[in-house]
């Protein structure tokens, strides 16, 4: 890491977000499937894949068709990152976030700093929840 940039991050509380699938049976069985929990960006192309399954066959092999049906898909199916509404733009509208900050933990030389889990945002309440 960067020094002048984890001692910023560190001294100004800089936040990040990361995409949290939302915990469903379908996210626990692929999980058995794959022998155990698997990076939150993982869920969502499992996801994908269903609800284009879904779509074609509900109207076949047609780009446009499936396009057109593909938001009325979604909304129908809990998938194994949580629920899936498509906004105007095709893009999920929401979504729940870990939140993670740059913490100092070590004068060293050098100066040590490490990835830190803070919080949850949860989009149905929306509302967070720092750790600590």
């Amino acid at each position: 890491m960067d020094l002048d940039a984890g001692g910023f991050a560190s001294t100004v509380g800089f936040t990040a977000t990361t995409f949290t699938p939302t915990r469903t049976y379908r996210y626990d069985r692929v999980n058995e499937a794959l022998g155990g929990e698997s990076f939150a960006y993982a869920y969502v192309p499992y996801d994908i894949v269903w609800s284009l399954a879904y779509s074609i066959s509900l109207v076949g092999y047609n780009c446009e068709a499936v396009k057109a049906v593909l938001p009325r898909v979604t909304e129908s199916l809990l998938g194994a990152s949580g629920e899936i509404v498509l906004n105007e733009a095709g893009d999920r509208d929401f979504g729940d976030f870990d939140l993670w900050r740059i913490e100092h933990v070590d004068d060293g030389p050098p100066p040590m700093y490490e990835l830190v889990h803070v919080g949850v945002y949860r989009a149905y309440s929306d509302s967070i929840k720092w750790f600590s």
